[in-house]
Order: structure tokens, then C-alpha cells, then sequence
């Protein structure tokens, strides 16, 4: 009975240990399962496999899971496919659910995201958290679109063996956040995702205070605008449909 129960235990442990977030709690877990199991009477054989094997297994195991969770992550997140200007380079930044914002425009069930060339996009859909699924593109004419490479820091790395040419451009994903304007009242709340296209070796200039200062401000004001006058212009359109009618 301790036999089994020990090998319940340090088979459950080391299922939920895959997730990297679980295994400084499923360490403990496994060591009680061996104690269970090594003070049954089993075979002495039984405990030295049961004990070994999860250890031996678990890195490969880990690898395998991560590729498939991310795959499978990937996969069903939601799809984004950002169209930039064809010699736009620096920060974009995409504002969700804007009242009078781009309109969601779906191709191939991806989501169409048209920057501007102040690379401030006030869109009307909204983000969901999670995998990231996006594809970069940039117009070389009224047509035609050439898509642009990922980049991120980890490429850059000493470690990496073939890192992509430094003065090659790619896009940066910078993520997502949540801004709040507090001046002039009312106050605004809003949520940003930010990307840079730029090359390795021009991306500094791109995180410079005074730079950064002029774009955040440039979108405070869009975003104030675009919530307060599109606000008030609905609700007096709803006013005036109601008042005809």
C-alpha cells in the first residue's frame, strides 16, 4: 500500500513539475512520494527505478512540453499582422479600445493593424493576454507588402553561435502595459502595446528619455482626444436620434 501510494505521488509530482511555475513546489511533493515508497516493502529494484527515472526523464520531458504548450500557444492566440509605411522606423504603439479608432478588419482571420506614419495606431479592437502571434510587414507600394523579421535581445546574446546581422531591420516586441493621463482631468486609463522597428544597432536611440517624452506625449493627447470628443459625439448623435424620433 506505501509502495503504491509512493509511486502515485512521485508520478503526479513529476507530471505537474513540467510546468516550470510548479517545480519549487513539486520538489517536496516527489521527496515525500520516495519516502512512501522506500519504506514499503517493494523490491529494492522498484524503489531504485521509481526514484531514478523521473530525474533521468524530466529535462527531456520539460523540453517536449514546452514545445508543444508553445506550439499549441501560438497557434490558437490571437493573430496580429502589423502593415507599417515602407521607410518607417522607431516605436508604433497600438491603443485598444479607442471609440473612434481603426475599425477591426479581419484577413485570413488576422487582424490588420494600419500604423500611421507618427506610429501611433488608436484601434477600436481589443488584446488579448497571452502567446503572441504577429507577422510584421512594410508597404513597398500601394500593393505590394515585404514581411519583416522578428528580433529579439536573446538573439544578440554572446552565447548565440549565428546571431542576425546588426544592421539588419527587424521589429521588437515590447509588450503591453497600461497607462493612465491624469492631467488635465478627467482622468484616462488606457492600455498600450509597443513595438520598435529598427536594426540591432540603431535600437538605443529608440529607449532615449527626451524621444520617449515627445512620443508618450504625442499619444496622451491623441488618445484624450479621440475618448473624450468621440464619446461626446456619439452621445449627442444617440441625443438627436431620440429627440427626432
Amino acid at each position: 500500500m506505501r509502495a503504491r501510494i509512493g509511486i502515485i505521488i512521485v508520478t503526479l509530482a513529476f507530471i505537474v513539475s513540467l510546468s516550470p511555475h510548479m517545480l519549487i513546489y513539486t520538489v517536496p511533493v516527489f521527496v515525500i512520494g520516495l519516502v512512501f515508497l522506500w519504506i514499503s516493502k517493494h523490491r529494492r529494484k522498484t524503489k531504485i527505478i521509481w526514484s531514478l527515472l523521473p530525474i533521468v526523464f524530466w529535462y527531456p520531458c520539460f523540453l517536449a512540453s514546452m514545445f508543444i504548450t508553445s506550439t499549441i500557444g501560438t497557434t490558437t492566440a490571437q493573430k496580429f499582422d502589423f502593415i507599417f509605411e515602407k521607410d518607417f522606423k522607431g516605436k508604433a504603439v497600438i491603443i485598444e479600445k479607442m471609440p473612434c479608432g481603426q475599425e477591426v478588419i479581419l484577413k485570413n482571420d488576422r487582424e490588420q493593424l494600419i500604423i500611421p506614419k507618427n506610429g501611433i495606431l488608436l484601434y477600436q479592437g481589443v488584446f488579448e493576454t497571452g502567446y503572441v502571434n504577429h507577422k510584421y510587414y512594410r508597404k513597398l507600394n500601394e500593393v505590394d507588402v515585404e514581411e519583416l523579421p522578428r528580433r529579439s535581445y536573446s538573439m544578440y546574446f554572446e552565447s548565440e553561435l549565428n546571431p542576425p546581422p546588426k544592421n539588419d531591420i527587424g521589429v521588437w516586441h515590447e509588450g503591453t502595459g497600461t497607462k493612465n493621463i491624469y492631467f488635465p482631468k478627467p482622468a484616462i486609463e488606457y492600455k498600450p502595446m509597443s513595438v520598435i522597428v529598427s536594426s540591432s544597432d540603431s535600437l538605443n536611440k529608440y529607449s532615449e528619455f527626451q524621444l520617449n517624452k515627445e512620443f508618450e506625449s504625442l499619444t496622451d493627447s491623441l488618445v484624450r482626444v479621440d475618448k473624450i470628443n468621440c464619446t461626446q459625439h456619439r452621445l449627442s448623435a444617440n441625443s438627436g436620434y431620440s429627440n427626432g424620433k
